[in-house]
């Protein structure tokens, strides 16, 4: 799996998002996931979500260096988790969120890439 996510990377400043659905994993195995996402590239941001029963539970990560650029993945889980009705908090290296609307994680994915391009990681 984290070779398809990785590649469909979008370029991100120097760096790379890497967003996915992983079908029934739980938190751990997301976490797992994004931690060998997330070391593929100096600047990181991961995005990944699972659907089980109808329950969508999303992640972000982030790598080091992209965190002392500025990013946070707990300001993008609170911009994209209302897409999937939810809500959801962390770290600025990794936050989660629970949504109930699997139907809308490719606005999630979407979102994520819009709220990367609106910020200054240099």
């Amino acid at each position: 799996e984290a070779e398809r996510i990785a590649a469909a990377a979008t370029s991100i400043d120097g760096g790379a998002l890497y967003t996915g659905r992983l079908e029934g994993a739980d938190v751990d195995g997301l976490r797992s996931l994004a931690d060998r996402l997330r070391a593929r590239t100096a600047k990181a941001a991961v995005v990944v979500a699972s659907v089980s029963g109808g329950k969508v539970l999303l992640l972000v990560a982030a790598s080091p260096e992209l965190v002392d650029a500025g990013f946070s993945s707990v300001a993008l889980v609170k911009e994209v988790a209302p897409l999937i009705g939810g809500g959801g908090g962390g770290r600025p290296d990794l936050a989660q969120a629970g949504g109930k609307d699997p139907a809308k994680l490719p606005e999630v994915f979407a979102g994520a890439k819009s709220f990367l391009g609106r910020q200054s990681l240099s």
